[in-house]
Formats: C-alpha cells, sequence, structure tokens
C-alpha cells in the first residue's frame, strides 16, 4: 500500500510541483549542461568497454543495457533528499530538469542498441537457416548425381554384359555348326567306305563260286 501510494502519488506530485514553482530566472544553465554531459560520457565509457571488452555476439545489446545501468540512477527518490538537506531545495530542482534528459535521449540510445541487437540477432538466424538450406540443396543434387552416374554405369555394364553374352552365344552356335558339319563329312566317308568293302567282299565271293 505505501509502495504504491509513494510510487503513484507522492513521487509525481512533487516533481509535479517543483517544476510548477521552479525559478528559471535562478536556473544556471551551464551547471545543468555540465550535468548532461557528465552523463554523457559516462554512458559513452561504459558503452565502450562493454562493447570492446566482450566477444558476445550480442555485445551491442549489452553494452547499451550495461550504460543503462550507469547512468540510470535513482535521481529523484535518492537525490532529493541528499541534495536539500546538503545544498538545499535551490539545487534539488536540477535533478528535475536533468531526469527528462537521461528518458528521452540516454535510455532512448540504450533502447535503440537494445532493438538494433535483436534485428542483428535475427538476421543472423535467417541467414543462418538460408545457409543451411542451401548445403541441404547442394547435399540432394550431389546425392543426385551421383546415383544417376552410379545408374549410368550400372546401365553401361549391363549393355556391355548382355553385348558380351550375345557375342558368347554367337561363337558356340558356330561352333556347333562347324562340329555337325565336320560329323556329317566323317560319317558319310565312313559309309562309303563300308559299302565299298562290302562291293569288294561280295565280288571275292563270286570269284569263289567260279573257281
Amino acid at each position: 500500500g505505501l509502495n504504491k501510494f509513494l510510487a503513484n502519488v507522492a513521487l509525481p506530485a512533487e516533481f509535479f510541483f517543483s517544476l510548477a514553482t521552479l525559478n528559471w530566472g535562478a536556473v544556471s544553465f551551464p551547471l545543468l549542461i555540465s550535468l548532461c554531459v557528465g552523463k554523457t560520457i559516462v554512458y559513452v565509457l561504459t558503452g565502450a568497454v562493454a562493447y570492446y571488452g566482450s566477444s558476445d555476439p550480442q555485445r551491442t545489446g549489452i553494452s547499451g543495457l550495461f550504460a543503462i545501468f550507469t547512468t540510470k540512477s535513482n535521481d529523484i527518490a535518492m537525490g532529493v533528499p541528499i541534495v536539500t538537506a546538503i545544498w538545499g531545495r535551490e539545487y534539488a530542482s536540477y535533478l528535475y530538469l536533468f531526469s527528462p534528459y537521461q528518458l528521452l535521449v540516454i535510455n532512448l540510445i540504450g533502447f535503440v542498441q537494445m532493438e538494433a541487437n535483436l534485428e542483428n540477432v535475427a538476421f543472423q538466424r535467417r541467414l543462418e537457416l538460408c545457409r543451411a538450406k542451401s548445403l541441404d540443396r547442394m547435399r540432394n543434387r550431389a546425392r543426385g548425381k551421383n546415383e544417376s552416374d552410379s545408374d549410368k554405369e550400372k546401365a553401361e555394364s549391363e549393355s556391355t554384359h548382355a553385348t558380351s553374352a550375345v557375342v558368347e552365344l554367337g561363337e558356340e552356335a558356330k561352333h556347333i555348326d562347324e562340329s555337325a558339319e565336320t560329323n556329317g563329312i566323317m560319317g558319310s566317308d565312313t559309309a562309303a567306305g563300308g559299302a565299298a568293302l562290302k562291293a569288294g567282299g561280295s565280288s571275292d565271293g563270286r570269284e569263289e563260286e567260279e573257281v
């Protein structure tokens, strides 16, 4: 209950009342500018150290976040009581003038850095996905080419085997024909010799009968 009252009622009312009753003639703008410059220097140094001192791919967002951490101090809740107690309420008004610079400039730069980091991470993920898809396509093409080459070699091998088989069958048929012709000639010679011997035997028998 008390925290909600302080954050939602008391602190905004104090902020509004201080700015409404501020004496602009007594404001030292060089002092105000020096405060803004000092916070900017702290932001830049913190961001540079966090960016160049890290090898993380998300160092852009990390540097912006760390820079906000170092500059986003509790200027109102803690600063107003301390400055009022030490230097008076006159200097406490600078904190109310100084806070919009933190919210509208410093924090905005840090948020832009973090959003840029998110976009960079998303881009890197899309790039890696595209690379993975390209590699898969190249592998599939290489695999299909190898398969087609192997199929082509297999077909050529089968065609060669078929041709050699046909040639062998032709040679076997030729040898069978030559063997058949040779056997036929030998059979005819044997038959002719038998007939001659038979004829010779019959003639000899006739001569013996005549004698």
